[in-house]
């Protein structure tokens, strides 16, 4: 929610696709499931590392091993500020790893000087 609320205070152009689970996401960009009629390849991957049904590794570990998928910009979005998951991520090759600020503008502009350059307009993130 947070993240979305900062996406949306950017003004960018972008159509934001939101699934709940590591599955959802994975069948979103495989295109199956209940996503089979789906047209829309993402310009950016966002992920949380708590997700209910796997981890966040878990899910980029998965993109990264995708035909296609393997530059794909996949940010990482946690409350976690452990080295251990910041390295974690970056040997799964996250593109960058974001640590939510409890202050609403610093998160809104750590995010945005991050996601701003992977952007075409419009844009298209999950």
């Amino acid at each position: 929610m947070l993240t979305e609320l900062a996406l949306l205070d950017m003004n960018l152009d972008f159509k934001l696709q939101h699934v709940t689970s590591v599955r959802d996401g994975l069948d979103f960009l495989r295109k199956k499931g209940p996503y089979t009629q789906n047209k829309i390849t993402p310009d950016i991957v966002i992920t949380d590392l708590n997700l209910p049904d796997l981890t966040g590794f878990e899910f980029l570990k998965a993109v990264r091993l995708m035909k296609g998928f393997q530059k794909m910009p996949v940010l990482v979005m946690t409350t976690s500020d452990s080295s251990k998951d910041f390295e974690r991520s970056k040997q799964l090759k996250a593109t960058d790893y974001i640590v939510k600020h409890i202050d609403f503008d610093i998160f809104s502009q750590r995010l945005a000087s991050v996601i701003e350059p992977f952007l075409r307009i419009p844009a298209t993130c999950i």
